[in-house]
């Protein structure tokens, strides 16, 4: 009697067990955090993936990739590269992490070039082409430091290497014409200049414009890094949104970017960027919807970019 009723009691307890957790359990809610902009939070959905040792190589891998394009949301480039290098070491050649990885490079190379850090910009630059050297952004953005730096033929040869990779790139093509034609004027002989009035003749230029680290929408602004989806997961694209205190957001308020962000058609990660405004910038907003604010471009036109990355202007009127 005892050992059937101490049976029955194992039977019970089996069936009261819970079911062994999914191990893609943490991945698919750190892809829900990050659609929801809960950047924090996805970052611990990532790494409680990554501890809890249940995953094979390749899906330990996605992990460490989507951990690492939500450090690159935030801007923690340093720890967006570590978790893609640590991807490819379990997935090596992954094209989404090399993609992720280059503009992981592009970004931080640009950071440092804002302040005034070229060389270690230019090691970050020169690391992205080397991922994906058939990709023409970093070129356009070297050469731009390259021009800063009075290293005109450098330059030139990235800006041809741009143009060469994608024709159709305005950006590139423009700069490269008029490079070559600072070039061509500094190289060319001088006839005597007419004397004026004043004894003086008229100046030309003798070096190629300086062109600084742009980011206005299709030109420094990289694509969107990819958080991969697994199964029963759907996740849409974002780019570099920011974090705001509770108080931004009321309709005329005076707000400034703490990063650089990206302005949606849209109040959606899975909205076009239509341009971008950068730290320091301020602005009115002109309303709120779901977390997302209102602001005007310089063209008149009007989008939305995420509170997590404003703070109120302190002292401004309301």
């Amino acid at each position: 009697m005892l050992r059937a009723l101490l049976l029955a009691y194992g039977l019970l307890v089996a069936v009261a067990s819970p079911v062994a957790a999914d191990p893609l359990a943490d991945i698919r809610a750190g892809n829900q955090s990050f659609a929801e902009g809960k950047l924090e939070q996805a970052i611990a959905d990532f790494s409680r993936a990554i501890e809890g040792g249940g995953l094979d190589p390749e899906s330990l891998a996605l992990a460490y990739n989507n951990r690492g394009v939500v450090f690159g949301e935030l801007g923690d480039f340093d720890r967006a590269i570590l978790d893609y290098q640590r991807a490819l070491e379990l997935k090596p050649g992954d094209p989404k992490t090399v993609r992720n990885l280059r503009i992981a490079h592009t970004r931080r190379g640009l950071a440092a070039a804002r302040t005034g850090e070229v060389d270690r910009a230019l090691a970050d630059l020169s690391r992205a082409i080397e991922l994906e050297p058939g990709h023409p952004t970093a070129y356009v953005r070297r050469a731009e430091l390259r021009l800063e730096r009075g290293d005109v033929q450098a330059a030139i040869d990235d800006l041809e290497a741009a143009v060469g990779i994608a024709p159709d790139n305005k950006e590139a093509r423009t700069q490269l014409e008029r490079v070559r034609a600072a070039l061509g004027n500094r190289l060319r002989p001088t006839a005597p200049a007419e004397t004026t009035a004043s004894g003086a003749g008229p100046g030309i230029s003798s070096a190629a414009p300086a062109a600084g680290v742009a980011s206005s929408e299709g030109t420094a602004v990289e694509p969107t890094p990819r958080v991969v989806a697994v199964p029963s997961a759907s996740v849409s694209d974002r780019e570099m949104s920011s974090a705001a205190s509770s108080e931004a957001g009321t309709f005329g308020s005076r707000l400034r970017i703490t990063s650089d962000v990206f302005v949606r058609a849209e109040p959606t990660t899975a909205s076009p960027a239509i341009g971008s405004l950068r730290r320091g910038a301020e602005f009115t907003t002109r309303g709120e919807e779901k977390g997302w604010l209102k602001v005007e471009l310089a063209d008149g036109r009007t989008g939305w970019v995420y509170r997590r990355f404003v703070e109120p202007v302190v002292g401004a009127a309301q």
